[in-house]
């Protein structure tokens, strides 16, 4: 017996490195298929690794329920200073559910040109002063016309800009943080404003030469505004912009059937026996079993992945203040079933019910159902149980 236990021990290292180890997925693009079609992984973190071009300096990984209905996750790689790799290796974090399917979106972005750069400038500049052009008239008491408030315009302004950049990434993966307080507060002032700050003519009566002052000054105070708006808006598309390159869309592909997870439970217990509060009579000792989880994949809720149905047997009988030994029905010992929850990492409570037995002289055999409480040590084992 003793020359089986270091063997045991070095399957036990085995297996516990084996599982360490994060599993790499290759991406076909041609087949659009992972691994030669085979599903994915389920329940686990995973990398995925495919071919890049030269000049493919981003990759997204696009993670969606099926239809493309709801965006889950985005895995990103992104190409290392002065690297020549031909291939992308992009770690997924999200653990995927067993026997699902689930939609995927692989984005290759590039380096813009000179060109697309200046273009998309342009474009983003021509549609905000458009906007605000439309958004700012002239009152008849004087005073700027605004279409809505301040606010509204400013996040107005800012769905135009991210809306252009939708096929668009900064390579240090900073989004557009949209305009700042300052174009907030000119917005404002330019509100409360009156045109009757605009020098007329001397002819004040001359309601030709007042209105060509008044849309002077409107004009001019939109400049000064578009000029703030063109500032802050080309500080951020003057970084290391991105362009989409192509795009692969993968729908329903299928991840693996998983294992079910059997946990084996080594704990100590306590048993209710009779008695009132103040008279209580109980027996404890220690229980060996196994514990089935409610949830086996890690990407369903924390309270079922940590909530299992459990059963076991104590590893010694009872004993009454009467001396009457208490074992239990069928296998000679006392066993339980009840639910346990895994409060940490590797500790299980257990709470339930505990079939209990007399086996004295003079004692009855009824059978006797009893709670209990534990505590125990979970090892999780996987026993090649198809769910």
């Amino acid at each position: 017996m003793k020359a089986r236990i270091p063997i045991f021990f070095f399957l036990v290292s085995l297996v516990i490195s084996s599982q360490a180890q994060v599993r790499t997925i290759v991406f076909e693009y041609e087949r659009s298929v992972f691994d030669g079609g085979n599903p994915l992984p389920s329940g686990q973190l995973f990398f995925i690794n495919g071919q890049v071009g030269p000049d493919i300096h981003l990759v997204e990984i696009e993670l969606y329920k099926p239809s493309f209905d709801k965006k889950l996750y985005t895995a990103n790689w992104k190409r290392p200073f002065n690297s020549q790799s031909d291939m992308f290796q992009a770690l997924f974090k999200f653990k995927l559910k067993s026997s699902s399917t689930y939609d995927l979106k692989i984005n290759y972005y590039r380096y813009v040109t000179i060109q697309e750069y200046q273009k998309l400038g342009t474009l983003l500049e021509n549609a905000l002063h458009a906007y605000l052009d439309q958004s700012i008239q002239q009152s008849n008491d004087r005073r700027l016309m605004f279409s809505s408030s301040p606010d509204r315009m400013l996040a107005a302004m800012n769905q135009i800009v991210n809306n252009g950049l939708t096929l668009y990434r900064s390579k240090n993966q900073i989004e557009f943080p949209g305009f700042s307080d300052i174009i907030r507060v000119r917005l404002k002032d330019l509100e409360d404003s009156r045109l009757k700050r605009a020098k007329y003519s001397s002819d004040e009566k001359d309601p030709e030469k007042a209105q060509a002052v008044r849309a002077a000054y409107i004009k001019k105070r939109k400049e000064e505004l578009m000029v703030l708006v063109q500032t802050e808006l080309r500080q951020y598309i003057n970084s290391d912009l991105l362009v989409l390159n192509d795009s692969k869309l993968i729908d329903a592909y299928p991840t693996e059937r998983s294992l079910n997870p059997i946990a084996i439970n080594l704990g100590y217990g306590g048993v209710y026996l009779e008695g009132s509060f103040n008279d209580l009579e109980y027996d404890d000792g220690a229980y060996l079993g196994i514990s089935l989880p409610f949830a086996n994949a890690r990407s369903d809720a924390t309270f079922w992945r940590n909530t299992a149905l459990s059963a076991g047997v104590f590893l010694q009988n009872f004993e009454d203040v009467d001396g009457e030994t208490l074992s239990g029905p069928i296998v000679g010992r006392p066993y339980y079933v009840g639910l346990g929850y895994r409060a940490f990492r590797f500790i299980r409570i257990n709470a339930g019910i505990t079939a209990l037995e007399r086996t004295g002289a003079n004692a009855s055999s009824d059978l006797q159902l009893s709670p209990f409480l534990g505590v125990s040590a979970e090892i999780g084992l996987w026993l090649g149980i198809n769910r």
